[in-house]
């Protein structure tokens, strides 16, 4: 439903969830372009981490851009819609009731900027929408059990030397596998590392890092993206 009243429904912060995208992709859906005469919101670019429960969708447009955010309240919304008013301002200054500078209270500003009916400003508008963030049910069914899944750091070729490109898996205790444009390697157990492990000196930096985002393989390739946080070798 769209908000008429400002009066907060606080909830409380948590881990962010596939939900949340999913409350957001509703709410665009029930903002349609044809009740605003304008196109369809562009994608959010972050959302905050919001429970189950209830969270406040705000659309607002002009002629340079249509944007949709997510909030944990009305008051938030409304705070956010402020700003930009009170930044805009001097496209009103001084006409019919608004005075030279936008008043301290956010209500005020926005009802005096958009107009009692929101109708004031004919190439801008917005939208406060409250929506329902329900409980994220189970991916699979009751009767199928839930299988293990592995995760792998995906790094460019240009952080192994070219010696190491070439022979990744003759390394003792090294287990990678070529494929077209580099190598997957099961990163070895933390148990199992050791400087003097023969290895080159760039895999066990890798493998730390690996390790620090929780994978249990590494994907070398070509076109995969590269990190500051290692070295980088330029082929010859």
């Amino acid at each position: 439903m769209i908000a008429e009243s400002f009066e907060p429904e606080a909830t409380n912060m948590t881990d962010p969830s596939q939900r949340q995208q999913n409350a957001l992709n509703r709410a665009r859906g029930a903002m349609p372009a044809d009740q605003t005469g304008q196109p369809a919101a562009s994608p959010v670019t972050g959302l905050p981490p919001l429970p189950a429960g209830k969270a406040w969708l705000l659309r607002r447009w002009d002629r340079h851009e249509d944007t949709v955010h997510l909030f944990a309240d009305d008051r938030s919304a409304l705070a956010d819609l402020a700003e930009y008013v009170r930044l805009s301002w001097d496209n009103i200054a001084g006409r019919d009731d608004a005075s030279e500078h936008p008043p301290a209270d956010n209500e005020e500003a926005v009802r005096i900027y958009y107009g009692p009916d929101r109708d004031g400003r004919p190439d801008e508008g917005y939208e406060l929408y409250e929506e329902e963030i329900k409980p994220s049910s189970p991916s699979h069914h009751a009767d199928t059990p839930a299988l293990p899944v592995r995760s792998f750091l995906d790094l460019s070729t240009a952080h192994l030397r070219e010696k190491t490109r070439d022979s990744l898996g003759s390394y003792p205790g090294i287990v990678a596998y070529q494929t077209t444009h580099g190598w997957l390697m099961h990163a070895p157990e933390k148990d199992d590392l050791t400087e003097e492990a023969g290895w080159p000196s760039e895999l066990l930096p890798i493998i730390k890092q690996a390790h620090a985002n929780d994978c249990a393989y590494v994907l070398f390739d070509g076109d995969a993206p590269q990190t500051d946080a290692l070295p980088t070798f330029d082929a010859k």
